[in-house]
């Protein structure tokens, strides 16, 4: 029988004292779980390969640990850094969420870097979307559509007695928002445009709950209402004008019971 030989290793992460068998290329640290690179010299198709599955299987902690150890090794990985910003994404929280995380890594370092910590021009945008494959369009699709989605999702549905999650709650939505602006700008992807809007507009039915039971009188609720509509949906390009904005409010108010 072979015996095992195993060599020492520290944790980058937490500083564990680990023994690791020599033939490693790279392990987990049995501390925190960090995944540790041994070697540099290691084919990192198959930590992307590692990297997908996991993302695949919604562990976004774990597949956002792979993308980074790839990302330090292969700075220039554009598909490491749009899996890595989907990852951050998803791991949002309604008090944490990482919604710049996301967008820097998706767009700026990963989409439309040219390098050297630089983003593309409009006109060099126009020509990195034309490279793209059938494939690259439908993940960056759905790494959009999932953290949109998600972070529109950590908005309570209803209200829970406490001013502070109402301000957090609008607060969360204008960065949604800022977020979104920023993907039809990049993109001008009418499938993304169209799929987004309907999310958008659900969060923000969200946020309305909470206002009407907040504000129960009519003169109080309408106040924050129409601006808030205006505001946020109609300058954004949401709701190309008020006749679609009225039709928004009239589904709202359909919904909540309003008179």
């Amino acid at each position: 029988m072979n015996s095992i030989e195993f060599v020492p290793a520290q944790c980058p992460a937490c500083g564990g004292e680990l023994r690791v068998p020599v033939n490693l290329n790279m392990c987990k640290c049995s501390y925190c779980g960090t995944v540790i690179v041994l070697r540099t010299n290691i084919d990192f198709k198959n930590i992307l390969e590692l990297a997908t599955t996991a993302e695949e299987g919604m562990n976004y902690e774990e597949a956002y640990k792979y993308y980074t150890q790839i990302l330090e090794q292969e700075p220039e990985n554009v598909r490491a850094w749009i899996g890595k910003g989907h990852c951050a994404g998803m791991l949002s929280t309604f008090h944490h969420p990482r919604i710049e995380e996301a967008k820097k890594y998706i767009l700026e370092k990963g989409l439309y870097s040219v390098g050297d910590g630089n983003i593309a021009t409009p006109e060099m945008v126009k020509q990195i979307k034309e490279g793209f494959t059938k494939e690259q369009k439908k993940y960056v699709r759905a790494c959009f559509y999932d953290v949109i989605t998600h972070i529109g999702e950590l908005i309570p549905a209803e209200y829970y007695n406490d001013s502070e999650v109402l301000i957090r709650a609008i607060s969360l939505s204008e960065e949604i928002l800022t977020f979104y602006d920023w993907i039809m700008v990049m993109t001008e992807d009418p499938w993304l445009q169209k799929s987004l809007k309907e999310v958008i507009i659900s969060s923000i039915y969200r946020i309305l709950s909470m206002v009407r039971l907040r504000f129960p009188d009519d003169s109080e609720r309408v106040e924050l209402e129409i601006p808030f509509f205006r505001m946020r949906f109609k300058a954004s390009g949401i709701f190309l004008n008020d006749s679609e904005l009225i039709n928004a409010l009239d589904t709202y108010h359909n919904k909540m019971g309003v008179d």
